[in-house]
């Protein structure tokens, strides 16, 4: 189906027009950031009727972050590894240390290559009591062969009981089988946003949420969901499972009577585009209430290496596009030209509800292939190449077999069984840069 799509798109494919005068365009931009390759969030769980509460540590260690090296004696399919040390470090406000932890992680990998690294990070969880006050945590992860190393720090503030206002821990937005995800989400994978508080009124918690989209260089404008509501049933009480990660799980009935229930809040986070956002909460009882914030990222923690510069995105569109309507995009500035890269592939989406497009997903992920593998001295953009073009529009073809004779110059056949298809390319200058000569 998205083969066909994409097809299709060469035929029937429109963009917003350009502007009558275009603007100065910047020669590159940033179009999405990358997921983070190491990452570090704490949170805060309230106690019931004391002067304490719990701080969540959560560690996220991508393999990206690390070197991997070849090991001569191992025979075995993934002969890569790459070993992380890893330290978790809480400090009060006086600086003295008041948790610690140390690990090593070791990773293995078929390739070095790095955009085929396994998928899945390494997570580290870590959970401790301690009394109300400020602290500082610490994550530092060394590669242990070229100790390389990446520091990633939090604040993060345990509340004193009060009767000004209920207490409340940090937002936990987390998957639905407890894993936590941190401040940055996989775009369209569905969320809860949970946090814990220390009231439960038989009227119920007063609550009001309002999400922003807060992008870099543009000013912020109205949110763009907001709720006022009542939550009168809690969820159950959590903890975080800091053995085998960043899952939380229901806490037994002795340690449920000591800590806060935590609410579910009717946000819709899955829904959101790639993008930077924050959600704010006013939560509480009556006139006694709390307010908080969270930013947070959608990012995509696979994204194709074409979608992470605006030029490389929009250039392959040359495929997609009538001449006229390419050259108007190619023309505006790197907003106005982001603005309308996004809208051309929003009308392109099979599932408007969804925010991954599945389309777009396999035009960018073919758009890298042909990157890396028809690139050439003389040409090093594969994607701008013959060959590249028709790897994009086309898919793989089903056969591609290369011709090589002393008297004619090279030449590949590429066949698709279906559609029916069939190109031939001829490196005439024996560069390596093929072009096509037939189509049938």
């Amino acid at each position: 189906v998205v083969r066909r799509t994409l097809a299709l798109l060469a035929l029937v494919a429109t963009v917003p027009a350009a502007p009558a005068a275009a603007q100065p365009r910047r020669d590159e931009l940033a179009l999405y950031d990358p997921a983070p390759v190491v990452r570090l969030e704490a949170l805060s769980v309230v106690v019931r009727g004391r002067d304490e509460g719990r701080l969540d540590l959560h560690a996220w260690v991508r393999p990206s972050a690390l070197i991997f090296t070849q090991s001569t004696s191992d025979t075995s399919a993934t002969p890569f590894s790459a070993t992380a040390e890893i330290s978790l470090e809480i400090k009060d406000s006086s600086g003295s240390v008041r948790y610690e932890r140390f690990m090593r992680r070791t990773i293995t990998a078929a390739t070095a290559d790095a955009t085929a690294l396994p998928d899945d990070p390494i997570v580290v969880s870590a959970s401790t009591m301690l009394p109300a006050g400020r602290y500082t945590a610490t994550l530092e992860v060394t590669d242990q062969d070229s100790r390389r190393r990446a520091t990633r720090r939090a604040e993060i503030r345990l509340d004193a009981l009060t009767l000004d206002a209920p207490r409340t821990g940090s937002l936990l937005l987390c998957a639905k089988d407890g894993t936590a995800t941190g401040e940055s989400l996989e775009i369209g994978a569905p969320v809860r946003t949970l946090l814990s508080v220390d009231a439960s009124p038989r009227e119920g918690v007063q609550a009001l949420y309002r999400l922003f989209r807060t992008q870099p260089g543009e000013s912020e404008t109205a949110p763009i969901a907001v709720d006022s509501l009542v939550l009168k049933t809690p969820t159950e009480s959590l903890e975080a499972d800091t053995v085998s990660g960043v899952r939380y799980r229901p806490v037994s009935p002795e340690i449920a009577a000591v800590l806060a229930p935590f609410y579910a809040l009717p946000v819709r986070l899955d829904t959101l585009p790639l993008g930077n956002y924050r959600l704010d909460v006013t939560i509480g009882t009556g006139a006694r209430m709390t307010r908080l914030s969270k930013p947070l990222s959608v990012v995509w923690p696979r994204m194709p290496r074409s979608l992470q510069s605006l030029r490389a995105a929009v250039a392959p569109l040359e495929y997609l596009l009538p001449a006229a309507e390419f050259k108007a995009m190619k023309d505006l500035n790197a907003a106005a030209q982001r603005t309308a890269l996004e809208a051309f592939w929003r009308a392109k989406n099979p599932n408007p509800k969804r925010a991954k497009n599945d389309v777009m997903v396999e035009f960018y992920r073919r758009v890298d292939a042909a990157t890396t593998e028809f690139s050439t001295i003389r040409r090093p953009d594969g994607a701008m190449s013959d060959r590249g073009k028709y790897y994009i529009l086309f898919g793989p073809p089903t056969t591609r077999r290369r011709v090589l004779g002393t008297s004619s110059p090279p030449k590949e056949i590429w066949t698709w069984d279906e559609p029916s298809r069939s190109l031939i390319f001829i490196d005439e200058k024996r560069t390596g840069d093929y072009v096509l000569v037939t189509e049938q």
